[in-house]
This record gives C-alpha cells, sequence and structure tokens, in this order.
C-alpha cells in the first residue's frame, strides 16, 4: 500500500497506540489530514506534516497552531483532542488530532453550488465572528480567513454550522497562549518577520500585504469583509490573475459594488462589507463583537436563536 502525500505513514498504520489511518482527506502545501479511527471506534482527523518540507520554522509553525486552538473555548473553532509526536522510524514529526467533520468548506460550496442567500451567508459569518471574538479574545489573530478555511456542516437543527479551521499562520500576541509552546520549545521566537507576507493575498487587508507581523484584529475584520463578499457574489472582491495583481487591488482599487453585482442584497449589508474593507484599520468595525453587532440585524430569527444557545452553553472567552 502506498504512503500517503509526503509522508513515510500508510494506510492501516497506527499512531500513538490508538489512532489507525483510515485515508487521505486533504492536503496542503506543508502538510496533509488523514481520517483515522480512534481505538473507541470515533473518528477523528489528523494532521501532519510533510517530511521533506518539514523545515524548523514549519515544525514551530504547526506547534504554534497546535497551542494556539487548544486556548480558544468556541463551538465555532475545530476542536483539538490529541497532539503529539510520530516515532522515530515514522519520522518523529509532530502531529494534531482534530474532531472529525462531516461536510465540506466553503470554498467547495462556492465551486459547487455557487453564492449563499443572504440568510445563509450572514448566518455563516456571525458564527465566524463569534469564532474570531474567541480568539482576538485570547490574543490570537487568524490571519488567513478564506472560504478555504471555513468549513461548514450542520447544527442538529440542520442549519448552518460553521468551524474556523488552520490557524497556521496566526499570530499570537498574548503570552499565556504560547505557554505550553514556550515550556516545549526553549528557543522560541516570533518566527514572522517584519518584512514577511504571510496568507493569501485575495484576502488579505493591506495592512498585512504590507507586513504580516505588524496587524492587529482588524485584518481579520478585512477577510470577514472580504469573504462576505464572496458568499454574497459569488465572485471575488479583489479578482486579479495573479496573486501579485490581487494584491495591488487590495492595496489601489476599490471592489464592485454589491449593489451592481448583486443587487437582491440589502443595501444596509453593503454599507457593513464597505466598513469591513476600508483602507485604513481605523475605519473598519473596531472588534469582532462589533461586527457581529452589525449583522445581526439582517439573521434569520432562526440563525440568532442558535448562535445565542451556544453562547450561554460555551461562552466565547
Amino acid at each position: 500500500m502506498s504512503a500517503l502525500a509526503g509522508t513515510s505513514l500508510r494506510p492501516g498504520d497506527v499512531v500513538a497506540g490508538r489512532y489507525r489511518l483510515d485515508a487521505l482527506i486533504g492536503e496542503g502545501g506543508t502538510g496533509i489530514v488523514v481520517s483515522a479511527t480512534d481505538r473507541d471506534g470515533r473518528r477523528v482527523a489528523i494532521k501532519f506534516l510533510k517530511t521533506a518540507l518539514a523545515s524548523e520554522e514549519i515544525r514551530l509553525r504547526f506547534a504554534r497552531e497546535a497551542s494556539a486552538i487548544q486556548t480558544i473555548r468556541s463551538e465555532h473553532v475545530v476542536l483539538v483532542l490529541d497532539v503529539g509526536l510520530l516515532a522515530p522510524e515514522l519520522s518523529g514529526l509532530p502531529y494534531m488530532v482534530m474532531e472529525f467533520l462531516e461536510g465540506k468548506d466553503l470554498a467547495r460550496v462556492l465551486h459547487e453550488d455557487g453564492p449563499l442567500g443572504v440568510e445563509d451567508a450572514i448566518a455563516c459569518m456571525l458564527q465566524v465572528c463569534a469564532a474570531l471574538e474567541a480568539a482576538h479574545g485570547l490574543g490570537i489573530i487568524h490571519r488567513d480567513l478564506k472560504p478555504a478555511n471555513l468549513f461548514l456542516t450542520r447544527a442538529a437543527d440542520g442549519g448552518p454550522h460553521v468551524k474556523v479551521v488552520d490557524f497556521g499562520i496566526s499570530k499570537i500576541t498574548d503570552p499565556q497562549a504560547l505557554a505550553p509552546l514556550r515550556d516545549s520549545t526553549p528557543t522560541f521566537n516570533e518566527v514572522t518577520a517584519s518584512t514577511a507576507v504571510l496568507g493569501s493575498p485575495r484576502y488579505m487587508a493591506p495592512e498585512q500585504i504590507r507586513s504580516s507581523k505588524h496587524v492587529d484584529a482588524r485584518a481579520d475584520i478585512w477577510s470577514v469583509g472580504v469573504v462576505l463578499y464572496q458568499l454574497l457574489t459569488g465572485r471575488h472582491a479583489f479578482e486579479a490573475e495573479s496573486p501579485v495583481l490581487s494584491s495591488v487591488k487590495v492595496l489601489t482599487a476599490e471592489p464592485e459594488p454589491l449593489s451592481a453585482v448583486a443587487p437582491h442584497v440589502p443595501r444596509e449589508i453593503e454599507a457593513v462589507v464597505v466598513a469591513c474593507l476600508a483602507k485604513e484599520p481605523e475605519a473598519r468595525p473596531a472588534s469582532a463583537r462589533a461586527l457581529s453587532a452589525a449583522l445581526r440585524p439582517f439573521a434569520s430569527a432562526k440563525a440568532l436563536a442558535s448562535l445565542d444557545r451556544i453562547r450561554a452553553v460555551r461562552p466565547a472567552t
């Protein structure tokens, strides 16, 4: 049986004496996600690094991601169940065990089904705001919000339930969120150079394009605006033929007005999107909570009831 992409692992291998690997379900530039079965029969998803690409920086980012997600208490952030190191004969690289999610990410939804209805789009982004409120309260900035990192599952009542995934390039400003990592990595330091650009240009705020290190929570607010624009229209707000040209558009141009692309969208929602996409961070909604408050009037009663019920059971921070 052939090895799983970029690793020495094969379906049927058992990790940590309890997780039997089943099949590849996702692949990125530096890692893969594999479905597995725990010894108690529960399905899980395990994220591994690709062996040849696992530089010290990538390993540290992986550890940062696990540390970040484990500190966030939100039903709208993917749950990390376990972390560990593979046996030396299997590379000795770190792995992360997460809840297994049924559904598909919003990038696939857009590709297969087209734009969402207004109420569904607002419901999804309110849940993303809830996840961001929890993360930002702990000093964690995602820096890579995009449809591919927003996984759509279904709640018990059948409504959309979004989980934010992939905190691999998150910025962590609160030392407490990094405490587990500091304990295990004595040589820890900030791995993002002041001039480095991390993220996906179509969804990155202008200040993030200039320097990924020098951003705050309002960079994520920008990304929410870009994603909401795409969910409502099926089009990228800053479409271009290359990442470089997308970056130029983000820095210098305005997207086509929502009223021209999707005339069915209420003008009040367009005003919220425009505020999120202000070039200057100071002109955007000040926080995920403020953005959520601006979007709530356009949500269905069912979406609001579901969101508020989750908040009551498990506070965001």
